[in-house]
């Protein structure tokens, strides 16, 4: 009895723990990842855009 609930004891923890650290882990690197990506697209399309504006700006002025 002793040894088979020492086993009961000691197997749930090592279950509980490692799926804990390994999906625990990994959310924070994706979630980090995708927002400095998100980061990067935005201000890549907000400078596209603001060049876009200046072009269109200085087109309009050399033929006004």
């Amino acid at each position: 009895m002793d040894k088979i609930s020492n086993v009961n004891l000691v197997s749930p923890q090592h279950t509980n723990i490692k799926p804990a650290t390994s999906t625990g882990a990994i959310p924070k690197r994706v979630s980090s990842s995708i927002s400095r990506n998100t980061e990067s697209n935005v201000s890549i399309g907000y400078i596209s855009s603001i060049r876009e504006k200046f072009e269109k700006l200085s087109q309009n002025t050399n033929h006004g």
